[in-house]
């Protein structure tokens, strides 16, 4: 019996070492563009013109929420069918999961055509370096760009599914590694917005063909079947859907509507990219919780037995206890070094003062102490509370934050945006004893 546990315990460090190698890689490429192609922004395009891109571009990832409860909630489900061998279950899962999401597409499809010829971005947004034609084309490309990515939810899930997590998290971070080399070359020929956001739309389409025909061949069963989508499956998904789609929200609500509500308050244009680099360093925190806990949902997904209950808590909460103080050390690495980090990443053209890593950086490690052990909720989709309180809790903090407006200082409202929606979820976990508890099974 010892040796079982020895083995099990063996290949769960195992694989969760290996689902952190993929993921982190993930991480990795969504820092190398983060990184890499603000400098390229502002040489070409100088910061007015870098700001006014990083409002309208936002606009049509305010909807990225759309697929992503969906993606994660078939996924967990046809998992756990998968490792219980129930191959068919699994199956009518994958099937709904895709037919849901390519149905959305159909929907941003459409609504890119009506918002074409009805509204004026350029007005709505006070821009002025981008024209209203281009403003709208921007939109389309965008919302179609858009639409790759949400495809990127149930193509994950076969992988998963397949016990192909680590290969399927490798091959959809080289999508976004794509948009690096994208973008640069599009910079770097001085070409305007609207040729970027096409070039990165056809850049996704072309990514996402690929790696359908390897998922194709490596699976036995047929990645679309409309015959095999079923209502009584979308019933079963709908309620956890719910649950896995209001972080995605919570998070949009507080990473592009801060850049929106920026842009409403009359902020400068030297302070939307001051936010949205700063946001971007201290958000290297937060990585690290996101590639934990997208390397534990599988492996707590594929042992949900009672007997491996006690065991998964405290491992959870050994990686969670080892985040925070990691996240600690960094986050006061980078009020110290970040300033000179602005410094030399924007070439001398943004300034950042220690005092503002400080106030935008302290919500991630409120984060990492509790997103971290919600892993255990998550994988067995069980996080409604949790989901819903996060996306209600950011929601209300951008309004307060709208009310309020320049009555206090805009970086102190940005921090507050951030950190009161982790606060309130902090006090919640440890309220449900999902924090730091190695004792009680979830």
């Amino acid at each position: 019996m010892r040796k079982k546990l020895e083995g099990d315990r063996s290949n769960l460090h195992f694989r969760f070492g290996k689902n952190i190698l993929s993921f982190g890689y993930v991480q990795v490429v969504t820092i190398a563009i983060q990184l890499a192609l603000v400098p390229f922004f502002l040489m070409h395009w100088g910061t007015e013109y870098y700001a006014e891109w990083l409002v309208i571009s936002g606009i049509p990832q305010l909807l990225v929420f759309l697929d992503a409860g969906i993606s994660l909630a078939t996924g967990n489900r046809a998992t756990m069918f998968a490792s219980n061998n129930e191959p068919d279950r699994a199956l009518i899962c994958l099937h709904t999961g895709t037919t849901i999401t390519l149905s959305i597409c159909f929907l941003m499809f459409t609504l890119a055509c009506y918002q074409y010829y009805f509204l004026d971005w350029q007005s709505l947004l006070n821009l002025n370096k981008i024209d209203a034609n281009e403003a709208n084309i921007i939109i389309n490309l965008m919302l179609g760009y858009l639409c790759c990515n949400l495809l990127s939810g149930p193509l994950s899930a076969w992988f998963r599914t397949l016990d192909r997590t680590a290969t399927g998290t490798f091959l959809i971070a080289n999508k976004r590694a794509l948009d690096i080399l994208v973008s640069i070359v599009v910079l770097s020929l001085n070409e305007r917005a609207e040729i970027l956001a096409g070039a990165l739309f056809v850049g996704q389409l072309v990514a996402n063909a690929i790696i359908l025909v390897y998922l194709t061949k490596i699976s036995p069963w047929s990645i679309i079947n409309l015959k095999n989508t079923t209502k009584s499956e979308f019933k079963q998904v709908w309620s956890p859907a719910l649950a896995g789609t209001g972080i995605p929200i919570a998070q949009t609500i507080t990473l592009q509507g801060g850049i929106q509500v920026l842009n409403l308050l009359g902020s400068q244009h030297e302070v939307i990219v001051v936010y949205s680099m700063v946001r971007t360093l201290v958000r290297l925190i937060i990585q690290i919780g996101i590639t934990l806990t997208n390397a534990l949902i599988p492996e707590i997904a594929r042992r949900t037995e009672s007997s491996s209950a006690i065991k998964i808590k405290n491992f959870v909460s050994q990686v969670s206890l080892s985040a925070i103080i990691v996240s600690i050390v960094l986050y006061i690495g980078l009020i110290i070094a970040g300033p000179r980090i602005i410094e030399i990443w924007s070439q001398g053209n943004i300034y950042a003062s220690g005092w503002t890593f400080a106030i935008l950086g302290i919500h991630t490690i409120i984060n990492i102490a509790w997103y971290i052990p919600s892993s255990l909720l998550m994988a067995t989709n069980q996080h409604m509370k949790i989901s819903l309180l996060y996306a209600v809790s950011s929601a209300l903090a951008l309004a307060a934050w709208i009310t309020v407006g320049t009555k206090i200082d805009i970086i102190v409202g940005a921090g507050l945006l951030l950190a009161i929606p982790e606060i309130i979820l902090l006090i919640f976990t440890i309220n449900k004893q999902l924090v730091y508890s190695s004792t009680e099974v979830v």
